[in-house]
């Protein structure tokens, strides 16, 4: 359930999205069958999933330096951008021929990769394990809040992988599963910057004191 501060926090996730995507940007394509209305509503959605997850009480923060809720939670932003391509609609819903990426392995907003042998994903405590029994990629499209959760988990999980490397290539290996591919620096780079930039994102609302908190 969504208390005051997650709501606030929700509100200030929809004004960066539409700040770093403009839904008026994301919809222009011939190719997109999306209102401006149904776009807006979707991306409301997506910040209330990504707000309820980061911000739930029993789910840490990447916990490194004074990596707190705040700058988890847009860290979390930038990867969901990035991987899904300006939260497309099509990748959102696992649709099309852009909504499963990577030959078909790659799901939901957060683009959890499974690949043969390894379909189905569960969570271990903060870790995260490929299991039978677990979710299919089906699954996290299905339900933004697992799939947000599940990447946070991976998310964590790769960082801490990657812990001797410098601080903006620590998710290196979230991208390509090595710590060492320099591609993969690179984009590390792009996304840990981006969240940078977004944790320190103010706006003048009636929320600023609930967010500041």
């Amino acid at each position: 359930m969504m208390t005051p501060k997650m709501m606030a926090m929700a509100a200030w996730v929809f004004q960066v999205m539409i700040k770093i995507s403009p839904i008026d940007k994301s919809i222009e394509h011939e190719h997109v069958k999306e209102t401006y209305a149904q776009a807006e509503q979707r991306y409301h959605e997506i910040a209330d999933a990504i707000t309820e997850v980061t911000l739930d009480e029993d789910e840490p923060s990447l916990e490194w330096h004074d990596y707190d809720k705040k700058k988890t939670l847009a860290l979390v932003i930038a990867t969901a951008h990035r991987e899904s391509g300006n939260f497309a609609r099509e990748v959102d819903f696992g649709i099309g021929i852009e909504g499963v990426r990577d030959h078909g392995n790659s799901w939901c907003m957060m683009q959890i990769n499974l690949p043969p042998g390894r379909r189905h994903i569960n969570l271990d405590g903060r870790k995260y394990k490929y299991d039978p029994n677990g979710w299919s990629g089906r699954d996290l499209v299905e339900d933004r809040k697992r799939c947000f959760k599940v990447g946070l988990h991976v998310l964590r999980a790769h960082w801490f992988q990657c812990w001797k490397n410098q601080y903006t290539h620590r998710l290196a290996s979230y991208l390509s599963g090595s710590c060492d591919s320099n591609v993969s620096k690179e984009e590390s780079t792009v996304r840990v910057n981006l969240a940078s930039w977004i944790s320190r994102m103010k706006f003048d609302s009636n929320e600023t004191a609930l967010l500041e908190e």
